[in-house]
């Protein structure tokens, strides 16, 4: 069984790109509008759930939780 799913992940693509060029020198004033951007180049592309995305933190014993959460307003 795990040698069927390895082989299944290894057909998979991770990171291929194209990726938009990045400068800091261009950065919007307010990260909320670079935000709005890649959402929106997100949906352009089809990309599922692009409002998901995963919250991760730790405890007062450092231990870490993390949770998906669904975007619902930007402040």
């Amino acid at each position: 069984m795990s040698d069927q799913a390895e082989e299944l992940l290894h057909q998979l693509n991770s990171l291929s790109g194209p990726f938009p060029a990045w400068n800091l020198e261009q950065l919007p004033g307010r990260p909320g509008e670079l935000f709005l951007d890649w959402l929106r180049l997100a949906m352009e592309n089809n990309v599922k759930e692009p409002h998901a995305m995963t919250l991760a933190t730790v405890d007062q014993h450092g231990y870490p939780e993390a949770r998906v959460l669904i975007l619902k307003a930007i402040m």
